[in-house]
Protein backbone atom coordinates (compact mmCIF):
# COMPACT_ATOMS: atom_id res chain seq x y z
CA UNK A 1 0.00 0.00 0.00
CA UNK A 2 1.30 3.56 -1.16
CA UNK A 3 0.31 6.39 0.55
CA UNK A 4 0.22 9.75 -0.55
CA UNK A 5 -0.10 12.93 1.40
CA UNK A 6 -0.39 16.98 0.03
CA UNK A 7 2.61 19.13 0.23
CA UNK A 8 2.07 21.12 3.49
CA UNK A 9 3.11 22.64 6.50
CA UNK A 10 2.63 19.51 8.28
CA UNK A 11 5.51 17.99 7.99
CA UNK A 12 8.07 18.88 11.48
CA UNK A 13 11.23 18.64 8.77
CA UNK A 14 12.14 17.22 5.53
CA UNK A 15 13.89 13.67 4.94
CA UNK A 16 13.46 10.26 4.89
CA UNK A 17 12.37 8.34 7.78
CA UNK A 18 12.42 4.17 7.80
CA UNK A 19 9.73 2.46 9.04
CA UNK A 20 9.89 -1.34 9.85
CA UNK A 21 6.87 -3.22 7.70
CA UNK A 22 5.39 -3.81 11.16
CA UNK A 23 5.18 -0.04 12.22
CA UNK A 24 3.80 1.01 9.14
CA UNK A 25 1.31 -1.73 9.32
CA UNK A 26 -0.21 -0.39 12.63
CA UNK A 27 -0.20 3.32 11.11
CA UNK A 28 -2.05 2.56 7.89
CA UNK A 29 -4.88 0.60 9.87
CA UNK A 30 -8.65 2.71 9.51
CA UNK A 31 -8.79 4.91 12.58
CA UNK A 32 -4.94 5.88 12.39
CA UNK A 33 -4.90 6.45 8.86
CA UNK A 34 -7.34 9.15 9.34
CA UNK A 35 -5.36 10.37 11.99
CA UNK A 36 -2.83 10.40 9.71
CA UNK A 37 -4.69 11.71 6.80
CA UNK A 38 -5.78 15.01 9.30
CA UNK A 39 -2.41 15.69 10.75
CA UNK A 40 -0.45 15.46 7.13
CA UNK A 41 -3.51 18.14 6.05
CA UNK A 42 -1.99 20.80 8.64
CA UNK A 43 -4.46 19.22 11.57
CA UNK A 44 -1.70 19.78 14.61
CA UNK A 45 -4.13 20.12 17.24
CA UNK A 46 -5.06 17.12 19.79
CA UNK A 47 -8.30 19.04 20.25
CA UNK A 48 -9.04 19.59 16.91
CA UNK A 49 -7.86 16.02 15.96
CA UNK A 50 -10.34 15.02 18.36
CA UNK A 51 -13.38 17.20 16.92
CA UNK A 52 -13.01 15.90 13.66
CA UNK A 53 -12.43 12.26 14.28
CA UNK A 54 -15.23 12.02 16.46
CA UNK A 55 -13.44 9.92 18.76
CA UNK A 56 -12.96 9.19 22.50
CA UNK A 57 -10.23 11.46 23.82
CA UNK A 58 -8.60 8.84 25.10
CA UNK A 59 -8.07 6.84 21.74
CA UNK A 60 -6.72 9.64 20.31
CA UNK A 61 -4.20 10.06 22.35
CA UNK A 62 -3.24 6.80 22.92
CA UNK A 63 -2.85 6.68 18.74
CA UNK A 64 -0.78 9.71 18.99
CA UNK A 65 1.55 8.25 21.49
CA UNK A 66 1.53 4.91 19.52
CA UNK A 67 2.62 6.69 16.76
CA UNK A 68 5.17 8.87 18.09
CA UNK A 69 6.75 5.61 19.42
CA UNK A 70 6.63 4.01 15.95
CA UNK A 71 8.23 6.84 14.10
CA UNK A 72 5.04 7.94 12.14
CA UNK A 73 4.54 10.91 14.37
CA UNK A 74 6.56 13.88 16.29
CA UNK A 75 5.08 16.65 18.64
CA UNK A 76 6.06 19.76 18.93
CA UNK A 77 4.84 23.11 20.02
CA UNK A 78 1.54 20.90 21.71
CA UNK A 79 0.61 19.58 17.81
CA UNK A 80 1.76 16.93 16.11
CA UNK A 81 3.40 16.57 12.68
CA UNK A 82 4.68 14.07 10.49
CA UNK A 83 7.74 13.09 11.26
CA UNK A 84 9.28 12.71 7.63
CA UNK A 85 8.30 13.86 4.14
CA UNK A 86 9.39 10.11 2.67
CA UNK A 87 8.60 7.30 4.57
CA UNK A 88 10.40 4.22 3.43
CA UNK A 89 9.97 0.80 4.53
CA UNK A 90 11.45 -2.50 5.43
CA UNK A 91 11.57 -6.24 6.00
CA UNK A 92 14.34 -7.87 7.66
CA UNK A 93 15.49 -10.73 6.02
CA UNK A 94 17.98 -13.65 6.64
CA UNK A 95 20.66 -14.19 4.01
CA UNK A 96 22.96 -17.32 5.23
CA UNK A 97 24.76 -15.84 8.18
CA UNK A 98 23.54 -11.97 7.19
CA UNK A 99 20.64 -10.11 7.92
CA UNK A 100 19.35 -8.01 4.97
CA UNK A 101 16.73 -4.71 5.08
CA UNK A 102 14.55 -5.41 2.64
CA UNK A 103 13.17 -1.96 1.25
CA UNK A 104 9.15 -2.68 0.52
CA UNK A 105 8.26 -1.01 -3.15
CA UNK A 106 4.72 -1.55 -2.53
CA UNK A 107 4.39 0.41 0.91
CA UNK A 108 5.52 3.60 1.86
CA UNK A 109 4.54 7.17 1.46
CA UNK A 110 5.28 10.66 0.75
CA UNK A 111 4.77 14.07 1.55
Amino acid sequence: MVLGFPSSPSVISGGIRILSEYNFDFGVQLDRAKLLKLIAFGVASPTELIRRLNMPRARVFRYLNALIRRGWLVRKDGGYYLAATIFLVYRVKELGDYAVLEVLNDKGGNC
